[in-house]
């Protein structure tokens, strides 16, 4: 306030005015500098980590702007720049041009998090998500996802368990997922998970849903099908349909099962566990 009335006053030199505004600056960088352990900096400016304002051992409540790669412990608020990493946990918004990260590196702690949504025009990376991730190149959880994944060109992986959706060319979870996954593209598509809790739909010219178990429905337009070992709901595909066993229906082009207790639709319908194995339209278990 002292500067900005000394400089209206018009009694100084442009020289002095040009003096008195960086000493202003400098005051406003002191105001702002954490004085105790534990304390957060309400702003962060970063150009290579370790050249930023704070450490990155500090926490920043508020915004942190990176203009090429910044590194802070926790970050509460807006993150944004061109590479954006935080170490442990992150609440709010990262907007990064290449990548957002939030503790995915993180080997010690489990416990890393982001809550919020990443928006890339590359990747997103986090340890654990409780929210949104959308990369125009792909997105990545190294443990448990509970929210979206929207992945436009190679798509999604959840290394952990899923609660939610994967919407992508390829939707990779390699523990459990509830919820669907959901897949589209020109050539390929493909959906993978341990088991399934919901839906996997696949749409392209080359398109996959793959599952241990499925307790829902798996729907497949393309050259490949669905395979699953146990199905206990529904298994719909333009091509052909696998499983172990299976109660519920089957409807394809080809269906194939051990065991079956219910109905095969289809051209080709196969059940290998007693009865007549090979039947053309409809094939039955009670």
């Amino acid at each position: 306030m002292i500067g900005m009335f000394i400089l209206h006053t018009g009694s100084i030199s442009h020289k002095q005015q040009i003096i008195l505004s960086l000493l202003c600056a400098c005051l406003s960088l002191l105001l702002f500098t954490p004085t105790g352990r534990g304390e957060a900096a309400p702003v962060q400016l970063s150009l290579w980590n370790p050249i930023q304002l704070y450490n990155d051992d500090l926490d920043i409540k508020g915004i942190r702007i990176n203009l090429l790669y910044g590194s802070n412990r926790n970050v509460c608020g807006l993150d944004i720049g061109l590479i954006n990493h935080v170490a442990h946990c992150c609440w709010g918004a990262q907007m990064g041009a290449l990548l957002n990260d939030a503790g995915f590196f993180n080997e010690q702690d489990v416990l890393s998090r982001m809550t919020g949504c990443q928006l890339s025009l590359a990747m997103n990376s986090a340890k654990n998500i409780n929210g949104l991730q959308v990369g125009i190149l792909a997105n990545l959880v190294r443990a448990d996802m509970v929210g979206l994944q929207l992945g436009c060109f190679l798509g999604n992986v959840c290394m952990g368990n899923g609660h939610g959706v994967q919407l992508g060319p390829a939707n990779i979870t390699l523990k459990n997922i509830t919820g669907a996954q959901i897949a589209g593209g020109i050539i390929i598509a493909a959906n993978i998970a341990e088991n399934v809790h919901g839906v996997q739909a696949s749409v392209a010219g080359v398109s996959l849903n793959k599952a241990d178990g499925i307790c829902g429905l798996q729907f497949n337009i393309g050259l490949i099908g669905n395979n699953a070992v146990d199905v206990d709901g529904a298994q719909i595909a333009a091509t052909c349909n696998l499983a172990d066993h299976v109660r519920g229906i089957q409807v394809g082009l080809v269906n194939y099962c051990q065991s079956i207790v219910g109905l095969q639709i289809g051209a080709i319908n196969i059940i290998m566990d007693g009865g007549v194995p090979v039947f053309p339209v409809v094939n039955a278990r009670f």
